[in-house]
C-alpha cells in the first residue's frame, strides 16, 4: 500500500492492484477517444497520426505508458472526480501524442522523421486548442504550459548529448551519474506538471506548490525507470540495483 501525501494534506492510501484496474480501463476508452480525434485532423494528418499511434501502442506491447495512466494516477493523487479526469483527458492524450511523436524524432532518426516532425507540430496545435478553455478558465495554467515546454525541449536536448556521448566511449557510469541521467527522464515528461497543474486547479483552485512540482517529476522518473526495467526484462543483480534505484527517484527524488 502507497499513501501519497500533498503539500498540507495525507491523500488516502491507494492500493496498488485497484489503481491499476481502474487506470488499465480508463487508458482503453481515452485511448479511443484520441483515436477518434485524431481522425478528425486535416488529411494527410489524420491517416498518419492514427498510423503512428497504433504503432507506438504496439512498440509498447499495448501496456499503458507513462503518459496514459498519468491522468488517472494524479487524479486519484488530488481526489479528482471522474468528470474531472476525463475533461482533461483528450487535450493531455493529444499533447503525449505530439510529445511521443517528437521523442522519437530524436531516438529514431529514419526516412519518416521529417513527417513525424510535421505530424508532432500538427498534434501539439491540436493539443494546444483543447486546451484553450482550460487556459481561458484558470490563471496561470497557460504560463505552466510555457514553462513545462521548454524545461521538456531541454531536457529532450540534453539526452541526445547525453546518448552521443556515451556512444563515443566505454566509461563506466557510476550511481551519481545514472541517477542524474535518469531525473532527466523527469524533465523530458515535465509535460505531465501540466497535467497535474490542471487537476490541482479544478481540485484546489491552486497551482503546483514548488515541492509538489519537483515531486511529480520526480515520480515520472521513477516510474519510467520503472517500466523500462521491466520491458528490458532485467533480471538478477541487475534487476534489484535499478529498482532500488528508481524507487529512491520516486520517494526521495
Amino acid at each position: 500500500m502507497t499513501t501519497l501525501i500533498l503539500e498540507g494534506q495525507v491523500a488516502s492510501p491507494v492500493h496498488s492492484s485497484v489503481t491499476l484496474e481502474g487506470v488499465e480501463s480508463g487508458v482503453i476508452h481515452a485511448r479511443r477517444r484520441l483515436l477518434r480525434h485524431l481522425e478528425s485532423l486535416p488529411k494527410p494528418f489524420d491517416s498518419l497520426a492514427v498510423k503512428y499511434y497504433r504503432e507506438r501502442l504496439h512498440r509498447a506491447g499495448h501496456r499503458p505508458m507513462l503518459g496514459e495512466y498519468a491522468p488517472f494516477l494524479l487524479g486519484q493523487v488530488f481526489g479528482a472526480s471522474q468528470g474531472t479526469v476525463e475533461a482533461v483527458c483528450l487535450p493531455w492524450f493529444t499533447t503525449y501524442a505530439h510529445a511521443l511523436a517528437l521523442d522519437d524524432v530524436l531516438d529514431r532518426i529514419t526516412d519518416s522523421s521529417p513527417a513525424r516532425l510535421v505530424l508532432g507540430e500538427v498534434l501539439l496545435d491540436s493539443a494546444l486548442t483543447l486546451w484553450k478553455p482550460h487556459f481561458d478558465n484558470h490563471d496561470g495554467l497557460w504560463e505552466v504550459f510555457v514553462r513545462c515546454r521548454s524545461e521538456s525541449a531541454t531536457a529532450m536536448l540534453g539526452e541526445f548529448a547525453t546518448d552521443r556521448e556515451s556512444g563515443s566511449t566505454s566509461a563506466r557510469v557510476d550511481d551519481e551519474a545514472a541517477d542524474a541521467e535518469h531525473l532527466l527522464i523527469g524533465k523530458k515528461a515535465a509535460l505531465i506538471k501540466l497535467l497535474a497543474s490542471s487537476l490541482s486547479l479544478e481540485t484546489r483552485d491552486r497551482l503546483l506548490s514548488p515541492p509538489e512540482d519537483a515531486g511529480v517529476e520526480n515520480m515520472c522518473a521513477g516510474i519510467q525507470l520503472l517500466d523500462e526495467r521491466a520491458a528490458d526484462n532485467v533480471n538478477g543483480d541487475a534487476a534489484e540495483l535499478e529498482s532500488r534505484r528508481a524507487v529512491r527517484i520516486l520517494f526521495l527524488g
